[in-house]
């Protein structure tokens, strides 16, 4: 998998590693707290203070609003 930077009118996508499609980045955003627990996802039943969200949607929806409308987006 890599993350790529397009032309200068674009923003960075993610292609290959076992993706179909190219996915388009939209934000990242923070969950964090003072306490341990400030993450919304665990890993091996461990919460911790701050967790980082990558967001991206598949190009083949045309923009990320768009996208919000079909339910293959729901990785959980």
């Amino acid at each position: 998998m890599k993350i790529e930077e397009g032309t200068s009118a674009e923003l960075p996508f993610i292609t290959g590693g076992g993706l179909s499609d190219r996915y388009n980045f939209v934000q990242l955003h923070f969950h964090w707290r003072e306490s341990y627990f400030g993450s919304e996802h665990r890993i091996n039943g461990e919460q911790y203070p701050a967790e980082l969200h990558i967001v991206h949607y598949n190009s083949k929806y045309g923009s990320f609003n768009d996208a919000l409308l079909h339910r293959d987006w729901d990785s959980d």
